[in-house]
């Protein structure tokens, strides 16, 4: 089963996102964003549609109906961005289509540092060489990025004196280059075989060498009285350390750095430690003078959260064997008790997994608050056996389960995305008390028979019966007390004062010429009320009402659960370099 920080479902969403480098959001919005909108708006079942443009790249995110098949909506827009991606202005990157989900999580689960004494573009390209291939065929890693070196480009500085004197312009070797690297469909070629074998039809296509094969002086560019004019004639080509556009720091230190991200649905926990025992035996095969050391592990912190998580559970269900040792002071009831429980867990395990359940921190988090409904589903048939000998007590534990998966079915009425946050917490609930109402049924009454658990009989003294008839009758006078007309109204009136009137939430004035505005505005609406009676007002009969909402409510937001974390965010106005 899938062991998670944070719930990863994925919803009905796409995501398109596309890169061109050095561009400013305006000109992405106008000739790009905006053109691809509107090409993705045509595909049928879409809901929503939004984008984000900034310096150098764009993001466009499109929700979808219910009922609509991704798959098949997938492969629409990917038709759709190949169609169009012809029309796109030079230097945008092709875009790339990928599924969200509701928690999109695009951390790394582990990160390395390498250090040689070497520059950074060679311990890169020693690092794509030699140790991604061995962590990428690991069964659950999505991608392994390498940061930290900047990227070698081949630059082309043109003779501007020779481009005058051959009237060359700089749009005609931009052509001549683009036509002598991209790649021709030549048609389709037949295959015969000897033997009897069928024969076999494959396309045929026309490239260029690999980069780094490529003679780039022998590049035609132009013809000019039966001569041809090659690249080298106008120009010199090098190959040199192109400009940084990112930096990826870890501990302020800035090294090339190896980042591993895992697949939705991976166990992580399992997976970091096959990535650190991958990772420890290609240290031994390492170069002289290379070095790899681990920088950050975000699965420590979900190992030490299931912990605290596990340790809470046992706590709990310790205090409540006890406190049942306690009251009934048997063991029999106790071992009845234990094993029903323990036998409710193992077989809901079964239904996680035929359910395809994620386990993370939502759901342990409603394993734990099953716990209580499971065992006083237990308490109330082991009672009611001991009791009256029958299993009539079914009715009433199944219309109280009932009621709990009732109130569980207010996650349908919210958003997608807090839906599929919640419906492992709901489902793994679901579940457990489902289950508790078989054990409770069949598996409790088969343990009460087989340990031959009977109900102990209580004789009480009569010092004790007396304390229990004085303490009686002494509560049902209070009772009668309180049920008097006139305590009867100051409980009311305390309880709706203890509350609060709303009067904090009413507006400082109406708009409007109608009768009512008038009304209100010459009496709540007035300046001496706002500024010198409504303070005091508001907190007299405010109650409970206007401290929930003044100081939780409006100051509470929503949090993914994470390890403690400070963010430093700084932007710079447009035209400034990563360097600056």
């Amino acid at each position: 089963m899938s062991i998670q920080l944070t719930p990863n479902r994925a919803n009905k969403s796409l995501n398109v996102n596309f890169d061109w480098r050095d561009a400013s959001a305006k000109v992405i919005e106008q000739e790009v964003t905006s053109k691809l909108e509107g090409v993705f708006n045509t595909v049928r079942g879409i809901k929503n549609i939004s984008s984000t443009s900034r310096k150098g790249r764009s993001s466009i995110s499109m929700d979808f109906k219910e009922s609509v098949d991704m798959d098949a909506i997938r492969f629409e827009v990917a038709n759709l961005i190949r169609q169009s991606y012809s029309e796109l202005p030079e230097g945008v990157n092709y875009p790339s289509l990928s599924k969200s989900s509701a928690n999109e999580n695009t951390s790394p689960i582990i990160s390395y540092s390498i250090n040689a004494n070497e520059s950074p573009h060679y311990i890169k390209k020693f690092a794509e060489n030699h140790i991604l291939p061995e962590l990428a065929t690991i069964k659950g890693v999505n991608k392994v990025d390498v940061y930290g070196a900047a990227p070698f480009e081949w630059v082309i500085e043109y003779d501007t004196k020779k481009l005058f004197q051959l009237n060359i312009s700089v749009e005609e070797i931009q052509n001549a280059i683009r036509t002598y690297l991209q790649k021709r469909e030549l048609g389709n070629a037949l295959i015969q075989f000897e033997n009897g074998k069928a024969d076999r039809e494959i396309s045929v296509i026309l490239t260029h060498k690999v980069k780094n094969q490529i003679d780039w002086n022998t590049i035609p560019i132009k013809k000019i009285n039966n001569r041809i004019i090659y690249l080298k004639n106008i120009a010199k080509v090098t190959y040199k350390e192109g400009n940084v556009n990112a930096y990826y720091r870890v501990n302020g230190l800035n090294t090339v750095n190896m980042v591993v991200y895992a697949e939705k649905g991976v166990n992580t926990i399992d997976l970091a430690k096959t990535v650190r025992t991958v990772v420890d035996d290609l240290k031994k095969e390492l170069p002289t003078g290379y070095t790899i050391k681990m920088t950050q592990d975000t699965t420590e912190f979900i190992v030490g959260e299931l912990q605290k998580i596990q340790k809470r559970t046992l706590f709990s269900f310790l205090i409540l064997l006890v406190l049942i040792v306690l009251i009934y002071r048997s063991f029999k009831y106790l071992t009845v008790l234990f094993l029903s429980v323990v036998t409710n867990l193992l077989i809901a395990i079964i239904f996680y997994y035929t359910f395809n359940v994620q386990l993370q921190l939502y759901s342990f988090a409603g394993i734990t608050i099953s716990f209580g409904i499971i065992i006083d589903n237990s308490i109330i048939m082991i009672d009611h056996l001991l009791n009256k000998g029958n299993k009539k007590a079914f009715l009433a534990i199944l219309a109280a389960t009932l009621t709990t998966v009732g109130a569980l079915m207010v996650i349908f009425l919210l958003e997608e995305s807090q839906r599929l946050n919640l419906w492992d917490f709901a489902l793994v609930i679901a579940i457990n008390i489902g289950v508790s109402l078989l054990v409770s049924l069949y598996y409790v009454p088969a343990l009460l028979e087989k340990l031959n658990l009977e109900k102990k009989r209580i004789r009480f003294s009569r010092k004790r019966k007396r304390r229990v008839y004085r303490f009686t009758t002494r509560y049902m006078n209070v009772i009668n007390w309180m049920r008097k007309p006139k305590f009867k109204w100051a409980f009311l009136l305390l309880f709706i004062l203890g509350f609060g009137l709303p009067i904090h939430l009413l507006p400082k004035e109406l708009e409007g010429e109608n009768i009512w505005s008038e009304m209100y505005n010459n009496t709540l609406g007035t300046e001496w009320y706002n500024t010198e009676l409504r303070p005091t007002l508001e907190k007299a009969i405010g109650g409970s009402l206007r401290l929930f909402t003044e100081d939780v409510f409006e100051n509470s937001y929503y949090s993914e659960p994470e390890r403690t974390t400070l963010r430093v965010t700084g932007r710079m106005p447009d035209g400034c370099t990563i360097e600056q």
